[in-house]
């Protein structure tokens, strides 16, 4: 603390909710969340608060959201206040809801603010002044690491907060999610290898195989080599005299006398349907061969 302990009546409208607050703690809309929230409400109609919320000199609430809301919904209009300046608000804000139930999210949202704070010390050694419970645990940075303090200190195992911070890495819409379990959200946002993209070759083959798929076995065997594999597709393709057809075996004329034909009979084809005819025949290189 940097100043005296105060304690003020403020009144609730000039309150406000911290934003790591909001960030940490987001599921205040469970049922669970929901029930506990109006057993508190209950209790501080019959009994009273018992304790005054915590905020500091620019009346954010470090302590106390969840009283500060019940006393809003039962029509108060101002409340005790203890008026701290603490040198860490997060962490302040952290250790002021340990008795909080919470769910695993939460713990990793709280380990990672945890973490982000002990490495600053680490870097600089200025530690939280005057917070009860928080001042052992720079000892322990000799021989831990700042992630393994921090989820001792929340109660999460290593492995399991791991787990999470893939999770906000690769799925961060998952992160938090409550109607998933941490396990599941781990194993959706686990990143698959990328396909390995095909080379040059590899498309020629695919070409051959669509082509002749004896050749293709031929070259998987050893016994053609895939470059000669594929110029004998396109020698066949571009030099045989002759070809079959379901009526028979004809001669090869030229191919400028069948495209004379082709004119005579349906007109000038358009360029874009010569390129769709020619996709059908070269559907793996036609594009390269543009280009």
């Amino acid at each position: 603390m940097s100043q005296p302990l105060k304690i003020v009546k403020k009144k609730l409208s000039s309150l406000k909710t911290h934003p790591i607050n909001r960030d940490i703690y987001t599921s205040e809309k469970s049922k669970v969340r929901q029930q506990e929230q109006e057993a508190l409400k209950n209790s501080i109609y019959e009994i009273g608060l018992l304790n005054p919320l915590v905020v500091n000199s620019n009346d954010i609430v470090i302590s106390g959201h969840r009283r500060l809301r019940a006393l809003r919904e039962l029509g108060e209009d101002k409340v005790l206040c203890r008026v701290i300046d603490y040198q860490n608000e997060t962490i302040a804000l952290i250790e002021s809801n340990k008795q909080r139930t919470k769910d695993d999210w939460e713990k990793a949202k709280e380990a990672e603010l945890w973490e982000k704070e002990l490495k600053k010390y680490k870097k600089t050694e200025r530690p939280f002044i005057n917070q009860k419970g928080v001042m052992n645990i720079y000892k322990e940075l000799d021989s831990k690491s700042p992630q393994e303090i921090a989820t001792k200190i929340v109660g999460l195992s290593p492995s399991q907060y791991r787990k999470m911070m893939v999770v906000k890495k690769n799925e961060p819409q998952l992160f938090g999610k409550e109607d998933m379990s941490v396990n599941e959200a781990y194993n959706l946002s686990k990143k698959q290898p990328d396909e390995k993209p095909k080379t040059k070759m590899d498309i020629k083959m695919d070409e051959v195989e669509k082509y002749s798929p004896e050749l293709k076995n031929q070259v998987d065997a050893g016994l053609v080599k895939p470059t000669e594999a594929y110029n004998i597709m396109n020698k066949d393709i571009s030099q045989v005299s002759e070809y079959r057809s379901h009526r028979g075996q004809y001669k090869k004329t030229s191919l400028k006398k069948e495209v004379d034909k082709i004119h005579t009979l349906y007109g000038k084809p358009k360029l874009d349907e010569w390129l769709e005819a020619l996709k059908e025949i070269f559907p793996f290189n036609l594009p390269d061969r543009l280009k």
